[in-house]
Order: structure tokens, then C-alpha cells, then sequence
């Protein structure tokens, strides 16, 4: 059975496509390592296969279902805070680096003075 596309399931192929695009040049930058870069694939995966088949959540659900658009809502929350919480891990992995960086120069500089 074809259905029609949804607003909401286009927008949900976007993002996670966008994500997966901000996740690949974070990878490719060196921001994020590997086993980082494989968990986000997989999650915005997950978000792109639910979108083109959320009756697969349909026994998960089950009789929980709530009004269109509280799920337009809530759907609409969950991508603005996981695009804060992907842009925050970025910024400390970012931040983590140039630590390890300072204190490798700083403990190289104290070598060479003893």
C-alpha cells in the first residue's frame, strides 16, 4: 500500500539528511572519531527509516496515540534539541582538543627547561 508523503516525513528526511551531511564533514574534520560518526549514522537513519515507515512503531505505540499535532509538536522539539545536543557535543569535543593540545605544548615546554 503507497501512501502519500506528509509534511512531517519530508521535513523529518531533511533534517536527518542535513544532520547526516553536518555529521560526515564533522568526521572528515576530525572533530568526531569513528565509533562517534557510526552512532550518529545510525540514528539519523533510524530517524529516516521511521519517517518512511512509522507503522513499524505502530506495536511499540500501540494505544498511546495522541492528537496530529501534539505529534507535530513534539516531533518538532525532539529535532530542535537533538540539533542543540549534536552542535554541543561538537563544540566539547572541539574544546577537548584544544586542551589536549595546550597541555601537550605546556608539558613539552617544562621538558626542555629541566
Amino acid at each position: 500500500m503507497v501512501e502519500a508523503f506528509l509534511g512531517i516525513q519530508i521535513l523529518a528526511l531533511s533534517f536527518s539528511m542535513l544532520m547526516l551531511f553536518l555529521s560526515f564533514t564533522q568526521f572528515k574534520r576530525k572533530n568526531i572519531g569513528s565509533p562517534e560518526f557510526i552512532f550518529w549514522v545510525i540514528c539519523w537513519t533510524l530517524v529516516i527509516f521511521f519517517a518512511f515507515f512509522p507503522r513499524t512503531l505502530d506495536p511499540i505505540v500501540g494505544g498511546r496515540f495522541v492528537a496530529r499535532a501534539l505529534d507535530a509538536v513534539m516531533l518538532i522539539a525532539f529535532i530542535i534539541l537533538s540539533y542543540l545536543g549534536f552542535q554541543n557535543h561538537i563544540g566539547v569535543k572541539s574544546l577537548q582538543k584544544e586542551i589536549e593540545t595546550l597541555v601537550r605544548e605546556m608539558a613539552l615546554k617544562e621538558k626542555k627547561k629541566k
